[in-house]
């Protein structure tokens, strides 16, 4: 177990609103108090799979006084398996650790105290509830989403984090556990300056915990310069740029915003419907990150018009879906008629619209559109 001088240092070191287990214990009940009033500006209702989560999260950090666990987690975690600092944990249950344990087995063992300080496990075995949650929950993951690089899991203490099952807009503070399991409030809306380990739900699987389409790791985009467009040549984007508040759309216990992209011309809707992985949120937060050369689709203007809309969202895939529609008009240079063509696009309640831009064939190739908290750069 971390000294009392180690979660002080944590405590000022975080740029997070959260109270330090340091306080005498004759002060524990006013931190208590102190904690409920925080967690009551989350709106969203408690459910089954947030305490499952919340289960996990406590148990997990009842086990990090083990540095072979820390250090596992880190790295699994570098491994980038969906592009990001995320763990599926149905592959690090099994992994097999210095000692001989795999990893589920190594957290049974250190995080022994568990039951006796959560009523809602008290009778279970560690290993088995661990064993329930992640048959319960296939997707279920552990990530690093800050500051992964600076962590040392040797000697560094690190709380870990509760990404509930909740739309982001409703969740304002995030519960988090110290490695004693007392309970530390912090902010969602600002990154901590201190590494993090956050339990959850993959976005980037299905419920089975199956990799979706576009998450592999890929290559990278060759450079390009701003030059004329060429028909018929493939469409692709370079780089994209997200600027201003990042937790205003994808909060940091989710790591990099998922970056959604239809294209709809002016004679055919939805051509391309595609979405960018980013790795670290790092990368793009503030700064330009270059995307993967996939093929968007051969712009010839015959069947396409010479007209693009380029829609973009950052992507959640959960709660209830919506309709967002639209038309694209182009005028016909033989008859000289305008036509337009309309579009249809389903989203979901918990995806953040970053908004439109109208891009044009006769637009030179490696030009920047910007549209707010988003702008990017494709080629052809």
């Amino acid at each position: 177990m971390k000294t009392t001088s180690k979660l002080c240092v944590l405590a000022l070191s975080a740029n997070m609103l959260f109270f330090s287990s340091c306080q005498e214990d004759d002060s524990i009940s006013e931190i208590d108090n102190q904690n409920s009033e925080i967690s009551s500006v989350n709106t969203y209702a408690v459910d089954r799979v947030t305490q499952d989560l919340d289960d996990f999260a406590f148990i997990l950090s009842e086990s990090l006084d083990d540095k072979v666990i820390k250090k596992a987690i880190k790295e699994e975690a570098l491994k980038m398996y969906d592009g990001d600092y995320n763990i599926l944990y149905k592959n690090l249950r099994t992994k097999e650790l210095s000692n001989g344990d795999n990893f589920n087995q190594r957290i049974a063992k250190s995080g022994k105290n568990a039951r006796l300080k959560n009523a809602r496990i008290s009778g279970k075995s560690v290993e088995d509830i661990a064993d329930s949650i992640a048959a319960l929950y296939p997707n279920l993951q552990v990530s690093v989403p800050v500051h992964i690089e600076n962590w040392n899991p040797e000697d560094q203490p690190v709380l870990v984090a509760i990404c509930p099952n909740a739309p982001e807009s409703e969740v304002k503070m995030i519960k988090a556990y110290d490695e004693k399991g007392d309970v530390h409030w912090l902010d969602s809306q600002i990154d901590p300056t201190a590494p993090v380990i956050v339990v959850g739900l993959s976005e980037r699987t299905d419920q089975n915990g199956n990799l979706l389409k576009n998450f592999e790791k890929t290559l990278k985009s060759e450079s390009t310069n701003a030059r004329t467009r060429n028909e018929g040549y493939p469409e692709k984007i370079f780089q994209a740029y997200c600027s201003g508040k990042m937790n205003i759309y994808e909060g940091w216990t989710h790591g990099a915003p998922e970056l959604r992209l239809v294209i709809s011309t002016g004679k055919v809707p939805n051509i391309v419907d595609e979405i960018y992985s980013v790795g670290s949120r790092y990368d793009i937060n503030n700064s330009w990150w270059t995307a993967d050369g996939r093929l968007l689709f051969n712009w010839y203007r015959a069947d396409y018009s010479d007209v693009a809309v380029f829609q973009w969202f950052e992507w959640d895939g959960n709660q209830g879906t919506a309709k967002l529609t639209g038309s694209v008009s182009y005028k016909d240079e033989a008859s000289g008629v305008t036509t337009s063509t309309g579009y249809e696009i389903t989203y979901h309640y918990g995806d953040f619209d970053f908004g439109k831009k109208v891009v044009n064939f006769k637009d030179n190739s490696g030009q920047e559109y910007n549209i707010g908290y988003l702008k990017w750069k494709g080629y052809n």
